[in-house]
């Protein structure tokens, strides 16, 4: 029932076509890759294999494939599993229907979404004023195209740079700011006004 929702939901929505659906993990990875969606919704309980293995999964078989994680669960941990495993967007199921819409348009735009009942469990100590002082131009670069939802091959076809000076920049840009993630690295940006 919430898949048939969702998809008469999504075809109502300019610009939105749903191209196919999946009951499990297993069949969500297969369709993946046959399809080739831009945005794959996915929910964390998932048959067979989780949303969080299935997104991890999609990083190495389909890594143009955006992923939003629309569920029940508001455990913090399971917000940072789900972005580390690659996640772009994450909706919380009890949301009303336009921040599932916004969350897409926003990660087809290459940004990341989380739902704001969601943001709390991702505060932390912000890095000090003087740390974003302390990042070169190139790493600023790296930063403000990491926020933008570039991929590190991307990244580095951009710059005119290796996949392996764009991981080097990124382990500088944690060591200097203290954020570990992409998404942690995303939402700094966009704090400081970078992208």
């Amino acid at each position: 029932m919430l898949r048939d929702s969702l998809s008469a939901l999504l075809n109502d929505t300019p610009g939105m076509e749903v191209v196919g659906t999946a009951a499990d993990g297993h069949e969500a990875l297969r369709r993946a890759a046959e399809l080739n969606p831009d945005v794959l919704l996915l929910d964390l309980g998932l048959p067979g294999i989780n949303g969080i293995e299935v997104t991890r999964r999609l990083q190495e078989t389909s890594p143009g494939v955006r992923v939003v994680i629309i569920t029940v669960h508001t455990e913090s941990v399971l917000l940072k599993m789900s972005l580390e495993a690659g996640a772009s967007g994450y909706v919380i199921k009890v949301a009303p229907a336009g921040d599932l819409i916004n969350a897409i348009y926003t990660v087809m735009a290459g940004d990341v979404y989380v739902h704001p009942m969601m943001e709390p469990a991702l505060a932390k100590s912000p890095p000090p004023d003087d740390a974003a002082a302390s990042l070169t131009r190139r790493e600023v670069e790296v930063l403000q195209l990491i926020a933008r939802g570039h991929t590190n091959q991307q990244v580095a076809e951009a710059l005119g740079i290796s996949e392996r000076t764009v991981r080097s920049h990124q382990t500088n840009l944690a060591d200097k700011l203290g954020l570990y993630s992409r998404v942690e690295l995303a939402l700094y940006a966009k704090r400081r006004g970078l992208v």
